[in-house]
């Protein structure tokens, strides 16, 4: 359970590896609490009661890291909401300290109650669940349920029908499953219900309308609508405290008994903003019929930005009619738009035509005996005196008032030979260009049109004098029977904020207008500061056709281009999650050299995709010709020969034929960028394992001191020469079926043919359709050859390519009696890397390549169900799994893992499920499992997804958590850890050469070792004369299984001729044989009896 108590004592200030910003957020809240004294005790307290309070010299209160608006504020001093509001009345009234212990869910704040880790949570609502596992106080206060639908279109809808979504142990899950509403999704917290709405993954919720204003005023763009449904009544709030605390329940009442009589010396409530607007609504709700909620509003049309029609569309546009949709989403009000048709709008709300003007000045009343009601102030309208730079000394001001309702109020300096109103925009500019007009006063917002269309004329800005009046506080008026809107509205407002409105506002502020113009005159873009000063404006003259068409194509390119990267960052990230994962398995098996250059394989693969990951925009940077090489000197073959191995497993998988050919050669090490050779033989060899379902995959390489060649084959689909001659071609592939088949980006070859380019090396593809396709590359290098030291020792090898290898390095080969080390090669081995062959060469000489040391992981138990669709990470997963000692079951996609739950669902602990799968994917299983009779077991995410989507929709499926590819052992571990239960733990053990093979091969190959062994044994004691052939035979055996000692005593007892040295070397060879049987007796007995 992640939660984080807060203390108050000095030895905070001395906590190890503490950040300053954290102990800063510490500090804060230290003074915080540190004005929360005891003034007083309440009089009304039993003498009981008041015992109590005096023991106890802290209350600890439980309240959620994350922020809960308008209830919690967060974790972040200064702390706020409602619930803290009523947390400082408590302590006021009570004379007590508390402090706040943070959780994450409401689930773990639950447990806290009951494991006595908090004393009380303030401001949840009552459900069943809580009131079986608390005790719960009076009602503290009070908000009323609402349902919240994605779109306004849906009031109509059958409830029945829409898609439902809830916070999980929330009381709004239980008002909802009580109206029969089987579509339904839990999730964690008010924010995922909120985005799963906006996003449409949601049709509706229920929850209180205090907590849905106080999110959406941060989200002026949200749809949706509200809804008040008196059936699903309102949701009171109360303290939570645990059963055996019978006596801070009764404490709690009485205050809140005492506040509602008027008792208490401390206020304990809050006059948040939110609950005031809920207030305004519900008494609008609740004071009239069911029609009472229409209401008309009125504002002429063409008084950009206020009101205007679209050119394109024709549609009605505008700060008003989006503000009155922000209105009409968040309130009960039906807000429905009158046109003006020429009439008065302040005759027709006189008239009783329409209920509201909401955009008038607010000083345009008699004060003294007021028509109307009249809204606070909610905006400001600006009017800029601009002053042409004309010759002469007769000023004319024209005062543009498109409303005819400002300009009575306006008050400039200056005095001027003649004043004009004008109501239209274009009669301004004609009268501007004759010299009729020499000063303008002018809407602030439509300065930057005037310019731009007037360009042939200098301005100057008139900087407004203490006497002068050119801004309007803006409001509504309503008609003055309409008390209750008028106090709705009003507190509504209030909820938006400044920046809200100003947001608003400012979404047509810079959209540039044409009135009275022909649609194809010259349409001007520039940027022009409002404040006052001179501007210098070229125009640029472009077709609007053309500039429309070009933004769209430029949308669409960069659509694409954030499609193929999202793809090509997670088809990068699975095999590198695939290359880690083997690594952590291979670093818990490491018992011998062998293992542990298997783990040095895993380690070059997973550096090698984590550059490509970190380098995902390489393409980019290639098309901008931005790609340097960065050359270096490297190893060949420890750079391409764990490479190759992988492809080497991953055809395997598929039943194919992986065979490597790389011709022996003195020249190993290279200056050349290892990153981008890499890249390219990737590349090619993920489309031949892609595009070959059977026969073999065919590698050669040949290296020299100028030059490195490959040649890679396969016996896949093929192409035709239509199809080869576009394989090229970024984001393309040789036809639709193909994409649909395969999948993949259609990049590869692009990104090969670029970086070869750029390596100045020469590519060749020929390809037969059906038969397959062969890849020829040449680069140039500059290679050097291989020393190695102690290279006059003597080695003698079975293998014939072996031999070739160590004379190309300069090893002298010898015969099995001359020879200083034996160098033998399973024969079962398909290919020889020679990576592999030179450090098992330079431990053979003890040229310092070590073992590392073998730990086991912590083991689990438990039964886990896996879905995935990728074969190679169902075998990964389930490695890892059993490595920690867990049991799964693997399924391919989200259906079968559906199936198998209803089948024996009770089997299982947890669900693995990878997010993205063909049929069901991994979210989708989710909300299955979470709505069904599983909704109690956790699911886990697994995932190669970018973090910041993938938490989103894990959040909104209700995974518990996820865990991002690639992953560490020790990652899967503690994702686990808190769903399985702990086994024991294994520091550290003794290994023998039987744990160098794998688990499904150790039983047979300790039992072979066994029974042929003690063959041996019994022969050489029975029948000594036949000593050189059993020794013989021990040394061959012994070299497959590497174990030199063995060998050793082998080859001195087939030496030997003097029958007293022919007893000491039998001896001694039949004490190690009874070593290695006793140690495989071992094996087989102690893994039998687990």
């Amino acid at each position: 359970m992640a939660f984080e108590k807060i203390g108050f004592t000095l030895r905070l200030c001395f906590a190890s590896k503490i950040t300053v910003g954290h102990l800063l957020k510490r500090l804060l809240t230290f003074l915080f609490f540190l004005t929360v004294f005891p003034a007083f005790s309440a009089d009304y307290l039993s003498e009981e009661e008041q015992a109590y309070l005096d023991k106890k010299p802290l209350f600890k209160f439980g309240v959620l890291k994350e922020a809960w608006l308008p209830y919690w504020g967060g974790d972040v001093p200064p702390f706020s909401g409602i619930n803290h509001d009523y947390a400082v009345g408590l302590s006021n009234e009570l004379g007590i300290k508390f402090t706040y212990t943070f959780y994450n869910t409401l689930t773990d704040m639950h447990q806290g109650v009951v494991d006595g880790e908090i004393d009380a949570i303030v401001g949840l609502g009552k459900t069943e669940q809580r009131e079986k596992l608390f005790l719960l106080s009076d009602m503290i206060y009070e908000s009323q349920r609402i349902i919240w639908l994605r779109e306004k279109r849906l009031v109509n809808k059958s409830r029945s029908s829409l898609r439902w979504v809830c916070v999980k142990s929330s009381s709004y899950c239980d008002a909802i499953a009580a109206r029969g509403y089987s579509s339904l999704s839990l999730v964690n917290t008010p924010e995922a219900a909120q985005e799963m709405i906006v996003q449409g993954l949601a049709d509706a919720t229920i929850l209180n309308y205090t907590s849905l204003l106080s999110t959406l005023g941060k989200n002026i763009a949200a749809p949706g609508k509200v809804v008040f449904d008196r059936d699903i009544g309102a949701q009171d709030y109360r303290i939570i405290v645990a059963k055996d605390e019978p006596v801070l329940l009764s404490i709690f009442n009485k205050v809140i008994a005492a506040e509602k009589t008027g008792k208490t010396e401390n206020p304990i409530n809050s006059h948040n903003i939110y609950t005031l607007a809920e207030q305004a609504n519900f008494n609008f709700v609740t004071g009239g019929n069911d029609d009472d909620n229409i209401v008309r509003y009125t504002v002429e049309e063409d008084v950009f930005p206020l009101s205007y029609r679209d050119e394109v569309d024709g549609s009605l546009k505008g700060y008003v009619h989006d503000l009155m949709k922000v209105l009409d989403s968040r309130t009960s009000l039906e807000l429905v738009y009158v046109p003006t048709h020429g009439q008065d709008p302040m005759e027709m709300l006189r008239d009783g035509k329409v209920d509201i003007l909401p955009y008038q000045h607010i000083l345009d009343v008699d004060e003294d005996d007021p028509e109307f009601l009249i809204s606070d102030k909610y905006s400001t309208l600006e009017f800029l005196h601009l002053r042409t730079n004309e010759p002469g000394d007769k000023r004319r001001l024209g005062i543009l008032d498109r409303m005819g309702s400002f300009y009575n109020f306006v008050r400039t300096d200056g005095r001027f030979d003649s004043i004009k109103v004008y109501t239209r925009y274009d009669n301004l500019l004609t009268d501007l260009k004759h010299g009729e007009i020499t000063d303008m006063l002018i809407n602030k917002d439509l300065v930057n049109q005037t310019l731009l269309l007037h360009f042939d004329t200098d301005y100057e800005v008139i900087e407004p004098s203490k006497e002068s009046r050119l801004k309007m506080d803006i409001g509504m008026f309503m008609r003055d029977e309409s008390i209750i809107m008028h106090d709705l509205i009003n507190k509504v407002i209030a909820t938006l904020g400044p920046e809200e409105l100003e947001r608003i506002r400012s979404m047509h502020s810079r959209i540039t207008v044409n009135y009275g113009f022909d649609k194809n005159e010259i349409i001007a873009m520039s940027s022009i500061t409002l404040l006052g000063f001179l501007l210098i404006l070229l125009p640029l003259v472009v077709s609007y056709q053309k500039v429309k068409k070009a933004k769209r194509e430029a949308l669409e390119a960069i659509a694409l281009r954030n499609q193929f990267l999202a793809v090509v960052s997670h088809e990068l990230r699975n095999p590198l999650a695939a290359m880690l994962g083997l690594m952590e398995i291979l670093s818990k098996k490491i018992t011998n050299d062998d293992s542990q250059l298997l783990l040095q394989n895993a380690i070059n693969s997973a550096d090698n995709l984590k550059h490509h990951v970190n380098n995902i925009l390489d393409f980019s940077k290639i098309e901008a010709k931005q790609l340097r090489l960065d050359v270096r000197r490297c190893s060949l073959i420890d750079e391409l020969s764990p490479m190759l191995r992988s492809y080497e497993a991953n055809t395997n998988v598929k039943s194919l034929g992986f065979e490597v050919n790389w011709v022996p050669t003195p020249y190993v090490y290279a200056h050349i960028d290892a990153l981008r050779l890499n890249q390219v033989v990737m590349n090619l060899l993920s489309n031949a394992v892609k595009f070959t379902d059977k026969g073999q995959i065919t590698v050669n390489i040949m290296t020299t001191k100028t030059e490195l060649r490959l040649v890679i084959s396969d016996t896949g689909c093929g192409m035709t020469q239509e199809q080869l001659s576009s394989i090229y071609s970024p984001f393309v592939q040789a036809d639709a079926s193909i994409a649909r088949r395969y999948g993949g980006t259609g990049l590869g070859m692009s990104i090969v043919q670029s970086l070869i380019q750029l390596m100045r090396g020469q590519i060749e593809v020929s390809s037969e359709l059906g038969e397959g396709t062969t890849v020829r590359v040449s680069l140039p290098i500059k290679a050097e050859e291989v020393v190695i030291d102690g290279a006059n020792n003597k080695v003698y090898t079975n293998h014939e390519q072996v031999a070739a290898w160590l004379t190309q390095w300069g090893i002298p080969l010898a015969s099995e009696s001359d020879a200083d080390h034996w160098l033998t090669v399973d024969d079962d081995a398909v290919n020889l890397f020679p990576d592999l062959l030179h450090t098992r060469l330079l431990r053979l000489m003890d040229l310092g390549i070590a073992s590392a040391a073998h730990v086991n992981s912590q083991r689990l138990s438990g039964h886990v169900l896996v879905a995935d669709d990728d074969p190679i990470n169902r075998l990964l997963i389930k490695r890892q799994l059993t490595e920690l000692g867990v049991t799964a079951t693997l399924v391919e996609d989200g259906q079968q893992a559906l199936a198998e739950l209803e089948q024996r669902g009770e089997d299982y602990a947890l669900l693995l499920t990878d997010c993205h799968m063909p049929n069901m994917d991994g979210y989708e299983l989710t909300k299955h499992v979470k709505n069904g009779q599983w909704q109690h077991m956790a699911v886990i995410g697994c995932t190669a997804e970018d973090s910041r989507i993938a938490v989103t929709k894990a959040e909104l499926a209700g995974m518990d958590t996820v865990i991002f590819k690639p992953y560490t052992l020790e990652a899967l571990y503690q994702v686990l850890i808190p769903h399985l239960q702990v086994t024991r733990h294994t520091d550290e053990k003794e290994t023998t050469w039987i744990d160098d093979y794998l688990d499904s091969e150790r039983e047979e190959v300790a039992s072979v070792v066994v029974e042929a062994m003690t063959s041996d044994i019994m022969q050489l004691m029975q029948s000594p004369h036949e000593y050189k052939s059993i020794a013989h035979r021990v040394k061959g055996s012994a070299g497959v299984l590497g174990l030199q000692d063995l060998i050793t005593y082998a080859i001195q007892l087939e030496q030997a001729e003097d029958e007293a040295e022919v007893a000491h070397h039998r001896q001694k060879l039949v004490n190690e044989m009874t070593k290695v049987v006793a140690q495989a007796e071992h094996w087989l007995q102690v893994n039998k009896a687990d």
